[in-house]
């Protein structure tokens, strides 16, 4: 995602300012929901003195009243929905408004759902879409899958709402809906057509490589995971790749080299 920080002068003269605190989560008041010594204390000492504090995480996964719930929880004290800022939060007013009424792909366990709530009419769940293309990730097919063509309503963006539940099957995925540009039934125009430009818009809601857990030493994230995205794009349009064209095309293998 793209921030805008904006910056502001201050007149010590315009009178007295209330003190508030914005708070991160992972790493400095918790490590994977278990509280780090002092932070239940330090955010009791800001409740009892009314001073306002809100918490603020690339974390996300679930809608904000749900982790509102699990903090209030983990640090014995009763926090409420607007009080939390998780890394999908600001999708409500930038890219809900765009994509309300158009099919979107959403990455992370169960967060097709959080993105409906959001108002993504059209959002599905990695998952949820496999299943509708049996075919794209064969080690989940269904017995009953019935494949179907979107190619009078493809996807039109892609939201990481948090890290994908399977790796392999969300790179898989995303790579054959920003090939097809956004239907895997169709071909794949970005390998094509060398005319042919980028429809789908991918989001990414936490930049961070890694994040500090309960395991000794960092686990990777998001910013990781879209390293991989992005290297398997760059090697599937280059101009000199031959790892994505298929063995049984023999017309368009004869002009590997040539392609985009």
């Amino acid at each position: 995602m793209v921030m805008t920080t904006q910056t502001q002068t201050f007149d010590p003269n315009d009178g007295p300012r209330r003190l508030a605190f914005i708070l991160d989560i992972d790493g400095c008041l918790s490590n994977e929901g278990v509280p780090i010594a002092g932070s239940k204390e330090a955010l009791l000492k800001l409740k009892s003195q009314n001073i306002p504090f809100v918490f603020c995480t690339n974390g996300g996964g679930q809608l904000e009243s749900t982790r509102a719930a699990k903090l209030s929880k983990t640090f014995d004290i009763a926090i409420s929905p607007e009080q939390v800022i998780l890394s999908h939060t600001p999708l409500r007013s930038e890219v809900v408004p765009r994509f309300k009424n158009q099919r979107v792909l959403i990455v992370g366990e169960n967060c097709g759902e959080v993105a409906r709530a959001y108002g993504l009419t059209k959002a599905e769940g990695l998952r949820e879409y496999g299943r509708r293309h049996p075919s794209l990730f064969p080690r989940r097919r269904e017995e009953d899958a019935v494949q179907t063509d979107d190619v009078d309503d493809p996807v039109r963006a892609i939201l990481f709402f948090e890290d994908p539940e399977d790796l392999g099957e969300s790179l898989q995925l995303c790579l054959d809906a920003l090939l097809t540009n956004g239907n895997p039934s169709g071909p794949r125009t970005l390998i094509d057509d060398e005319d042919a430009k980028q429809e789908v818009e991918v989001w990414f809601t936490n930049p961070d490589l890694v994040y500090s857990g309960l395991a000794r030493h960092p686990r990777v994230t998001q910013g990781s995971y879209r390293l991989c995205l992005e290297a398997l794009y760059h090697s599937a349009t280059s101009s000199t790749s031959t790892s994505y064209y298929s063995s049984n095309n023999s017309d368009q293998n004869q002009t590997i080299n040539k392609g985009r």
